[in-house]
């Protein structure tokens, strides 16, 4: 009401219809996936062991397949999912203590880290799922740490994953990758020099034909902080920190070289300033977040152990 419609039957009109049409059926599944949540807490409640054998033999289906590929994303997404979901369900704290009577949880998370289903099925939905999943339950790479590489390698080495081809699922992966330091940053320590070398590959200031959108950089940089804090290399920070302050110098530069010629100034800024301008200020947001990063890191060191630094972790 009180705006303009695309007529009838026009691309404009359809390209309306198209959006509706998905709304309607994204709000249908999230409101599905609502009743389902709660009707597994309901059925765990009565028989959770059950319920974790039904998920046992879901994740044993679509990781045991020898042909990845042909697995349907939604079973596969529906297996990690059904997992994930229950972790509402149980005590994370104790789940994957090596002396845990039960090692169920243990054994699903491993059968999905070790499959070829999360290295040869693209899917964005299911790789989105997986992070989640490891997201959820990091408390399994406290308690087993050789498979802390796996997941990096799902991370940032995978095509599926910081740099996945869908705009939305690499958004959300690359602020959970952020989120993944944050938890496991003592355990990452180790391998902060793969780390920095596979984000120096994709992050830099410059928009370098990288999927990456200046808030995915944000997300990445501000992990980077928190994992080189972590790991004591403020060096490497203040490498990262010049990276960028240099970079916001020349987009400056190319403003001023813009605005010191002859003659008027122009009514309307040129694409090469407003392009400039931009880049200063996604510049400012990367080293805020660098800064969050690093300042969040060193404000959990305990006051009265100054000795206690973030070391790697012990075999």
């Amino acid at each position: 009401p009180g705006g303009s419609s695309a007529p009838e039957g026009s691309v404009g009109a359809s390209l309306v219809d198209n959006a509706a049409v998905s709304s309607n059926i994204e709000d249908r599944n999230l409101e599905q996936r609502k009743q389902l949540h709660n009707a597994l807490r309901l059925v765990y409640r009565r028989d959770a062991a059950l319920v974790v054998n039904h998920c046992m033999y879901a994740i044993q289906t679509v990781t045991s397949n020898n042909d990845p590929p042909s697995v349907l994303e939604g079973d596969a997404e529906g297996a990690v999912r059904f997992l994930y979901e229950l972790g509402e369900s149980v005590r994370l704290d104790t789940l994957f203590r090596p002396q845990q009577p039960s090692q169920e949880f243990t054994q699903m998370v491993t059968a999905i880290l070790e499959s070829r289903l999360i290295r040869e099925h693209h899917g964005p939905l299911l790789h989105l799922a997986v992070v989640e999943l490891c997201d959820r339950y990091y408390l399994f790479f406290v308690h087993h740490r050789d498979y802390i590489g796996t997941l990096l390698e799902l991370l940032l080495q995978s095509p599926d994953g910081i740099v996945n081809p869908n705009g939305r699922v690499r958004s959300r992966i690359c602020y959970l990758f952020g989120h993944l330091v944050q938890n496991l940053k003592a355990h990452m320590a180790p391998y902060a020099e793969p780390i920095f070398n596979a984000l120096a590959n994709v992050l830099t200031p410059a928009d370098s034909g990288s999927a990456l959108v200046p808030a995915d950089k944000a997300d990445l940089y501000e992990a980077l902080g928190t994992l080189l804090a972590a790991s004591n290399e403020l060096g490497r920070c203040q490498q990262v920190l010049q990276g960028i302050i240099d970079y916001t110098q020349m987009a400056v530069d190319s403003i001023s070289a813009g605005s010191s010629g002859g003659g008027a100034r122009p009514a309307t800024p040129n694409a090469a300033n407003e392009g400039a301008a931009q880049a200063i200020a996604d510049c400012i947001s990367y080293m805020t977040s660098l800064a969050k990063g690093v300042g969040g890191t060193e404000a959990t060191r305990m006051p009265d152990s100054p000795q206690q630094g973030p070391t790697a972790a012990p075999a």
